[in-house]
């Protein structure tokens, strides 16, 4: 194993910076260092906090190993992740044909199989992200505003896209216009200028992550093998014996709840029988979720006369200030719940925006999947007027 191998070739950044070198020269230069990586193994810290609020509502720590795979079209690597405390229990592993999550309490394995398809595309490690943002800034330089910056022992790159909503997720970006919409990126490097924290700032969520302890190999791993990595007695299960259709929840009465508002009293599902209601299951941080806030807001007030009643319900984060923040900074003027893993199994939650229709005994008349602005929009006022 070679540790950091790279480091003393990536010395040259910061004097590149400093004595003016172009920025698409400077990206490129970064970039190549990027692409001698063949595997790396290192700690991950995560954390999410809505636009322009300084504490996170959500944070996770974990340990990944990640091996370079040319082949894979989706997150150009394949890896490993566990806690940095429990590196031997893998939590996630990819190869590029299927990503296996293992519950080590439930000691269940659930198999997906990987398609181009978004819902089932698993993210790309950090690297792979880094060098995508880099890739398109270069590829782009009339559209991206590049900022080079020095701290002391450390340095920084931010990135502006103008009138567009850019995400580097995987291999490739994902990619939006929209008038008036900026995405903002940094990249950090350390005194050795190998990159150790990317900001990614757009406008439903702002994102920091940061790795530590980095070790690079020049080693390759062809045979990682996703499924061998299922420990003997484990569960196996996959993506389609769990995904619930709409048609599976419509017609049924909905399953009661009490749930706390995030600055009031509790709610009860059974003491809004007589209304027609809306539930909204939503997650801090999701961008369809946000961009459906307007309508929302405006759906609570054009509605407020009539016999219904609109709640929103938080599955992803249990940050209560957080949360409480998040609705104060977006004016929501309808009840925001704070959900549980129960609920969330009990309404099959998998993925969010998720709206739930019921008629005023608590009867599930429609389940829509995912946020379109007009066409969503559209679904639900339609259904709504039709039990009025």
């Amino acid at each position: 194993m070679k540790k950091l191998s790279l480091l003393v070739s990536l010395t040259v950044l910061l004097s590149i910076i400093a004595y003016g070198q172009s920025n698409t020269e400077t990206l490129e230069t970064l970039l190549n260092r990027i692409n001698d990586i063949k595997a790396a193994s290192f700690n991950l810290k995560s954390s999410s906090s809505a636009p322009g609020d300084t504490l996170a509502f959500r944070t996770f720590e974990k340990y990944m190993q990640m091996y370079i795979n040319p082949v894979d079209t989706i997150t150009g690597a394949r890896y490993f992740v566990s806690g940095i405390n429990t590196k031997s229990e893998y939590e996630i592993c990819y190869d590029g044909r299927y990503s296996v999550r293992l519950n080590w309490d439930k000691r269940t394995a659930r198999v997906d199989t990987v398609s181009g398809e978004l819902y089932s595309r698993p993210s790309s490690p950090f690297f792979i992200k880094v060098r995508a943002l880099l890739e398109y800034s270069i590829s782009n330089p009339d559209s991206t505003n590049i900022q080079c910056s020095e701290y002391g022992d450390s340095s920084k790159i931010s990135f502006v896209f103008n009138n567009k909503y850019i995400e580097f997720l995987f291999l490739q970006p994902m990619i939006k216009h929209q008038e008036g919409m900026k995405s903002r990126y940094e990249v950090w490097l350390d005194k050795n200028r190998m990159p150790y924290k990317m900001i990614r700032r757009v406008p439903h969520q702002t994102s920091f992550v940061t790795i530590s302890d980095l070790i690079v190999e020049d080693i390759s791993d062809d045979e990682f093998d996703a499924l061998k990595q299922i420990p003997i007695g484990f569960k196996i299960r996959g993506r389609e014996n769990t995904k619930v259709t709409t048609g599976e929840l419509e017609g049924q009465l909905a399953s009661d709840w009490i749930l706390k508002e995030i600055d009031g009293d509790s709610i009860a599902l059974k003491d809004l029988k007589g209304k027609v209601v809306l539930l909204q299951f939503t997650g801090i941080g999701c961008g369809p979720c946000h961009a459906s806030i307007p309508f929302l807001k405006t759906l609570a007030e054009d509605y407020k006369d009539k016999d219904f009643e609109l709640l929103c319900i938080e599955t992803w984060s249990k940050n209560i200030s957080g949360i409480e923040r998040y609705k104060a900074k977006n004016e929501l003027n309808y009840p925001f719940l704070v959900g549980n893993t129960n609920l969330k199994e009990n309404y099959k939650i998998q993925g969010v925006p998720a709206f739930f229709i019921l008629d005023e005994n608590r009867i599930i008349k429609k389940v829509n999947v995912g946020y379109k602005k007009g066409e969503t929009e559209k679904t639900i006022i339609e259904s709504i007027d039709a039990l009025l």
